[in-house]
């Protein structure tokens, strides 16, 4: 069953999210710019460790996603050209740590689409 549609459907899912983690590592990053504002407007309190703990793990999360979401876009992109199936491997595992729905069948398909690769 060489050159099915299996690849090209596990990279529009890896693909899919990978936008996805981008658009939630964005908000994370929000986030975290939320709370340094709200330090910076009650940095006379006392109590504000808490908030320097929440800003430092929102960011350091948002940036972890938005690389997992990148490295999702890539590998859809290699599965849809239907080269180097272990990069498209890494980036439907990372679209699961992404978004896992639809990361999780991206992986499946791509586990299923290994022969049409180069």
């Amino acid at each position: 069953m060489a050159n099915s549609n299996y690849s090209v459907v596990a990279g529009v899912l890896s693909i899919v999210s990978g936008v996805f983690g981008i658009f939630s590592s964005i908000g994370m990053i929000l986030v975290s710019l939320v709370f340094w504002s709200a330090i910076s407007v009650a940095a006379d309190t006392p109590d504000e460790f808490p908030l320097y703990f929440f800003q430092t793990i929102y960011l350091v999360l948002g940036i972890v996603f938005l690389i997992l979401a990148i490295l999702a876009i890539i590998g859809g992109v290699f599965a849809l050209q239907r080269k180097h199936w272990r990069m498209a491997l890494t980036g439907a595992i990372a679209a699961v740590l992404t978004f896992f729905p639809t990361g999780i069948a991206a992986v499946i398909f791509v586990g299923l689409s290994k022969q049409d690769f180069k």
